[in-house]
C-alpha cells in the first residue's frame, strides 16, 4: 500500500500546485480562465479585482482529506466569487455640497446592491482537464518505473 499513498500524495500536491498557479492567473486575465469579469462601474480603482490586491494573495491552498481544498481569509471573497444582490438600509444623515458648503438632509431609504458574479476560484472544464493531465502524467511515470523495475 506504500506505493499507492505515495502515488495518490503526488497526485494531490502536483494538482494544488497546479491549480493555485492557474486560479492566481485569474487576476491576469481578469476572468475565470476563457470567461471575461464584467467591468465595474467606476474605472478609477485599480485593476479589477486588484486595487490593493488583497483578495489575490489572500487565497490559500491545502491537501485534506483525499482532496485539494482552497479558501480565503477575506471576508468579501465569496460575494466577488458567487456574485450577490442585497437590499441595504440608508439611515437618515447629513451631507454637505462641496461647492457652495451648504448642509442638506438625505431621508432613511434604501437601495439594491448588485455585485455581478467574478469567480476567480471553483471547478470548471479547464479545472477537469487540469486535473486529468496530471493523474495521467503521475500514471505514466509510474508505468515507466514498472517497466523499467521489471523488465
Amino acid at each position: 500500500m506504500g506505493i499507492f499513498n505515495t502515488i495518490k500524495k503526488n497526485i494531490l500536491r502536483d494538482i494544488k500546485v497546479e491549480l493555485t498557479e492557474e486560479f492566481d492567473r485569474n487576476f491576469e486575465r481578469k476572468g475565470f480562465f476563457t470567461n471575461r469579469w464584467s467591468e465595474r462601474k467606476r474605472q478609477n480603482v485599480g485593476t479589477l479585482l486588484q486595487a490593493t490586491g488583497t483578495l489575490r494573495k489572500s487565497i490559500r491552498s491545502k491537501v485534506e482529506n483525499d482532496s485539494v481544498v482552497f479558501n480565503s481569509s477575506v471576508p468579501y471573497a465569496l460575494a466577488h466569487n458567487t456574485g450577490y444582490d442585497i437590499i441595504q438600509n440608508i439611515r437618515p444623515h447629513t451631507r454637505q455640497r462641496k461647492k457652495d458648503k451648504k448642509k442638506y438632509l438625505v431621508r432613511a431609504h434604501t437601495r439594491k446592491i448588485n455585485m455581478p458574479q467574478r469567480q476567480f476560484i471553483g471547478n470548471s472544464h479547464q479545472v477537469q482537464s487540469i486535473v486529468k493531465n496530471i493523474v495521467n502524467e503521475n500514471l505514466q511515470q509510474i508505468g515507466t518505473y514498472i517497466t523499467k523495475k521489471y523488465k
